[in-house]
């Protein structure tokens, strides 16, 4: 936790420097999500962090904003969004990454591709979305695994018209499982005929 600590701290100071010489409305604003989300990081309310950041890298993307925000989806083990943020500062930001941030960021980025595990998840019909754990990860066909922790996880996928499907899968760090789920059509709705005045 120390170390996490240190690295959001160093990022806090870089966004710092950096915002002292913005002007415009939206880089304030930006400073401001920032600033709300260190102090819900401190108080370990990563969830709400998590937005603060979210809002301030969509109004302007500091590299700074960015690793915060890569930090805590890592926390949350939301590891695909951690890694799509880690690649989005490097593109970003990569000239003006600093030696301390860039190896900060190679061992973030090594740290989860050590630890996840992947989920290659199809779902018949195409279109269904699919959530795992209870939390939407997109619509089938998903382009790619996705990385999860170690452990159990539940599958569902769902789309209008057809049975909800779920499965429960056991998976290790490093290893990809598959998981296919098939929706069945619901049975249509039986209406009664309405009863004969006698």
């Amino acid at each position: 936790m120390r170390r996490i600590v240190g690295l959001w701290l160093l990022a806090a100071s870089l966004f710092a420097s950096f915002e002292a010489f913005a002007e415009d409305d939206a880089k304030a604003e930006a400073k401001g999500h920032f600033e709300a989300g260190l102090a819900l990081f401190k108080a370990e309310k990563y969830d709400a962090a998590a937005l603060e950041l979210e809002a301030s890298v969509r109004l302007y993307p500091t590299k700074s904003g960015l690793f915060n925000l890569a930090n805590i989806y890592k926390i949350q083990s939301r590891y695909d969004e951690a890694v799509a943020t880690i690649d989005r500062l490097v593109k970003e930001h990569g000239g003006g990454l600093d030696a301390e941030m860039e190896r900060a960021v190679g061992a973030m980025r090594d740290e989860i591709e050590k630890l996840a595990a992947r989920l290659e998840i199809s779902v018949n019909p195409l279109g269904a979305i699919v959530a795992i754990d209870g939390r939407e990860v997109g619509r089938s066909p998903l382009s790619a695994p996705l990385r999860v922790d170690p452990g159990e996880h539940s599958v569902r996928g769902t789309l209008e018209g057809f049975e909800p499907a779920e499965a429960k899968i056991r998976v290790i760090s490093r290893e990809t499982a598959r998981v296919a789920l098939t929706l069945e059509r619901e049975e249509p709705t039986q209406v009664p005929a309405p009863y004969a005045l006698t």
